[in-house]
């Protein structure tokens, strides 16, 4: 098992066994639209290339650069398969998540999931509820007036809430980090469009 195959199963099937949370999306009219909607005037192909040159070319200095550490194209051996972006057993499903998995792959085959350093939380401006973390999955649709409609969908959110003594620990008694599955942040999804909106070429915000 390569290197990169073990990191995506670290970053993608460890957290859904623990529990995942989606944040609602709409790609074209068959999903929520977020309120802060991008449009870019790029076909979705050269939209999904500039997207994933943009986060490859983040320097290991750049503050996004933990946050956004692994951009992966749909269908791309490392994208994970559906069922890992299911609800996991037991969980209430998520209704924008769901449909997203409907539309056929020809329909998703110009996104991108953004994947952060399995052990990096942030906090959100204003946010005073723990640290927190998620995957982003960008949906890149076709759109008659401006080329490509951007839309995000959070997935694996996390809170991370200080630390707290366990006898039963992974590596037995001691002090862990209390992470607990969570809503998905809109603060987060926010500062996601503002980032492309100022790394993508020819973008532009609205409704």
């Amino acid at each position: 098992m390569t290197t990169d195959r073990r990191r995506l199963l670290r970053l993608t099937l460890y957290p859904a066994l623990q529990a995942m949370a989606i944040m609602p999306l709409r790609a074209l009219a068959a999903l929520p639209v977020l309120s802060t909607a991008l449009r870019l005037a790029l076909a979705p192909a050269d939209a999904q290339q500039a997207l994933l040159a943009a986060v490859a070319q983040l320097p290991a200095t750049h503050p996004r650069r933990r946050r956004y550490r692994l951009a992966i194209p749909f269908g791309a051996p490392l994208f994970p398969p559906d069922y890992l972006l299911q609800a996991a057993p037991g969980q209430q499903a998520d209704a924008g998540l769901d449909t997203w998995l409907a539309l056929p792959p020809n329909q998703r085959r110009h996104d991108v999931l953004l994947l952060p350093d399995e052990d990096y939380y942030w906090r959100e401006p204003g946010d005073t509820d723990g640290e927190y973390s998620a995957q982003s999955i960008v949906h890149l649709a076709a759109d008659r007036e401006a080329g490509t409609a951007l839309s995000i969908v959070q997935a694996h959110a996390r809170r991370r809430r200080g630390k707290s003594f366990h006898l039963l620990g992974r590596t037995g008694p001691g002090r862990y980090w209390n992470i607990t599955p969570t809503t998905p942040s809109s603060a987060a999804a926010a500062t996601l469009a503002a980032d492309l909106a100022q790394w993508l070429p020819a973008m532009r915000q609205g409704a």
